[in-house]
């Protein structure tokens, strides 16, 4: 270990010593985040994106099931819920000409250039084009931090997502 790694870890543990109530167990309170929890109260999976500022993350989720999105800058969020079959027929039929053509031997690369980008705009934004998809957005403001509970649930009549 450096001369200068050691000074600074010496250094920590001279003020975790010094402070009783901070142990490395509870150092991720101190920490400002904001959190949303979003979970799948509808009967079918679902392929739900959340954005909160700059990170987007995207899971299929079981029924049932949920997921939870952490960032360290508030602002404005979003979610995005749609059914994860309905979301994988759209795709299998929106992307199948384009991914059977970079798929062949000897396809050019200004070819890959021009259709990868097409292929991740369609990813990105399946759950806006399929039919019975669902959407909410607003603002974390709170400079202490905040979290959030959504639930992704089904119409029964419909089968249409929206967010509770």
């Amino acid at each position: 270990m450096s001369h200068r790694a050691s000074i600074v870890l010496a250094l920590v543990a001279a003020i975790l010593a010094g402070c009783g109530d901070i142990t490395l167990g509870n150092l991720d309170q101190y920490v400002i985040n904001w959190k949303i929890d979003v979970q799948d109260f509808g009967s079918d999976p679902a392929t739900i994106t959340v954005t909160i500022h700059d990170n987007v993350q995207s899971h299929t989720v079981p029924a049932h099931g949920s997921m939870s999105v952490t960032s360290f800058v508030g602002g404005a969020w979003s979610i995005s819920i749609v059914d994860a079959t309905k979301r994988r027929a759209f795709l299998e039929n929106e992307l199948a000409q384009d991914l059977a053509a970079i798929a062949k031997p000897g396809v050019s690369s200004s070819y890959l250039l021009e259709t990868i980008p097409k292929i991740k705009v369609a990813i990105v934004s399946a759950g806006d084009s399929v039919v019975g998809s669902g959407a909410c957005r607003g603002f974390m403001n709170d400079p202490t931090g905040d979290s959030l509970q959504v639930l992704a649930a089904q119409y029964s009549s419909s089968g249409a997502w929206y967010c509770h």
